[in-house]
């Protein structure tokens, strides 16, 4: 379990310096080194908690959308 903490943990780390190399690039200039090894701390994240037995999430999908000129009907009728 320390293993995982420790993992989360860098990955958080790794995905701030990913979000300031966006912000600083001469301060952070290792975005791509950064960018894979926190694709990696999440991939034994998600190994990990899979063998522990946990499922990703299925995607939901949205409703589909009322057509604007729909709306605008109904909210003459209030007017």
């Amino acid at each position: 379990m320390d293993d995982e903490i420790s993992s989360q943990g860098l990955t958080q780390v790794l995905d701030l310096y990913v979000w300031l190399s966006f912000r600083l690039e001469e301060s952070f200039p290792d975005r791509e080194l950064a960018s894979s090894q926190k694709s990696m701390c999440s991939m034994l994240i998600e190994d990990f908690l899979e063998r522990l037995g946990w499922q990703k999430p299925r995607s939901k999908r949205l409703a589909p959308r009322t057509p604007l000129t729909s709306l605008f009907r109904k909210t003459r009728q209030f007017l």
